[in-house]
């Protein structure tokens, strides 16, 4: 056999190199945990005690209720802001992305937990009618699911200047009539299924003990 040539040298620096990478990638990805549940069942004679616990762990995630309905098994909350790094007794984000982000941008969450009853046909929840029925009588299994969406606060309209802040300018819309340049306005930038999942945790944490 030969000597490798100059060109087969630069090929296999850098095809070796990759190879490498791409079994990195495929390893990290294998490794990965699954997401983490924010939903779990209960028989429909804990629906009590799973009401009032998750009320308790809402309180304790420094959340307001807005909405606390038994009847139809459905907490809401009122936004709840946070700046991040700047606000460590609201411990709201999970990893260092999401306290970097709060603390650069406006946010605040919204916790909604909704009891809803699972069909024995379907095996499928279904919202209850408050007008029609109350879930407190229903004498089955019902699943519990949290959602926590993030909403960021803005002014319309901001343009920032490249030369000073103290330039910074707004823009109007006409099709807006007497709403001011500066009025704050919100927007859902996504879903928190971090704290969703740890939410759901700590409301079979809080029921059990």
């Amino acid at each position: 056999m030969g000597m490798p040539t100059r060109f087969d040298t630069a090929v296999a620096s850098k095809v070796i190199p990759l190879v490498f990478v791409l079994v990195g990638l495929l390893c990290g990805g294998c490794a990965k945990d699954p997401a983490p549940s924010a939903s779990f069942r209960i028989p429909a004679a804990e629906y009590d005690q799973y009401f009032h616990a998750a009320k308790d762990v809402l309180r304790d995630q420094h959340f307001d209720l807005e909405r606390v309905d038994a009847r139809a098994g459905v907490l809401t909350t009122r936004p709840v802001s946070s700046a991040g790094w700047a606000t460590p007794w609201i411990q709201h984000a999970s990893t260092m992305e999401q306290s970097t982000n709060d603390l650069i941008q406006r946010n605040r969450r919204i916790a909604t937990i909704r009891f809803a009853r699972v069909s024995s046909a379907t095996n499928a929840p279904s919202a209850v009618d408050p007008v029609a029925s109350d879930l407190r009588d229903f004498d089955g299994t019902i699943e519990v699911s949290v959602n926590v969406i993030i909403e960021q606060v803005y002014r319309a309209g901001r343009r920032l200047s490249p030369g000073s802040i103290r330039l910074t300018t707004f823009t109007l819309d006409p099709s807006e009539d007497g709403v001011g340049p500066a009025q704050l306005r919100t927007r859902v930038v996504g879903t928190d299924a971090p704290l969703s999942a740890l939410l759901a945790e700590a409301i079979v944490t809080s029921a059990r003990n």
